[in-house]
């Protein structure tokens, strides 16, 4: 494996690519335990071939298999794919992401609505 110490990508903060380390990380949260900590990470290696969505998808399923404990899975608009949001309901797990404005809904079969027409 090649560890890529200068890799551009995109920069939600910037707004544009930028140089540097892409690093995909789960962190863990117990809001009664006052425990916050990463779990789980990978570094994004143009060579693997994946996605940030396929990296998210392994790693939670890592975490399962470790015995884990966790109620919730959340995540930015970036995690919030269809696929992604498949993969959580297939294995139970309550979830809640941020999305774009501009994002499809279908609140019944047939029709469809953006988010920021949603009332």
């Amino acid at each position: 494996m090649r560890l890529h110490t200068s890799i551009y990508s995109a920069s939600g903060k910037h707004k544009k690519t930028v140089k540097g380390i892409n690093l995909v990380t789960l962190f863990f949260t117990d809001l009664k335990g006052g425990i916050r900590l990463p779990v789980n990470f990978r570094v994004v290696n143009p060579d693997d071939n994946k996605t940030k969505n396929q990296y998210f998808q392994e790693m939670i399923e890592e975490i399962i298999s470790w015995g884990l404990p966790f109620a919730w899975v959340t995540g930015d608009s970036w995690y919030s794919s269809l696929e992604n949001l498949k993969f959580l309901r297939k294995r139970n797990l309550n979830a809640l992401f941020g999305v774009e404005n501009n994002r499809i809904f279908s609140e019944e079969k047939g029709s469809y609505i953006q988010a920021q027409k949603i009332e």
